[in-house]
């Protein structure tokens, strides 16, 4: 039985992964397809929603955190 990698993803590694056309977009890809264990908490989901909202807009921010939300892989923990 193989376990999955559980992570912690910095934002600058999520802002640069956005991107379909960016080299690092398969960190998201995957994660989406379940093969890593994402971890975060409510700090970290606004960290992130504020800066794609910055970068990018507030709409491709709050779809990107709706679809985090709604994943098993990801473990939202609060301390």
């Amino acid at each position: 039985m193989s376990t999955k990698m559980k992570i912690v993803l910095d934002t600058n590694i999520v802002l640069s992964s956005i991107s379909r056309k960016s080299p690092y977009h398969d960190i998201l890809k995957t994660l989406f397809y379940g093969f890593y264990d994402l971890y975060l908490t409510t700090e970290i989901l606004l960290e992130y929603e504020e800066k794609i909202t910055s970068n990018f807009d507030a709409d491709l921010a709050q779809t990107f955190i709706s679809a985090l939300l709604i994943k098993s892989n990801i473990k939202k923990n609060d301390i």
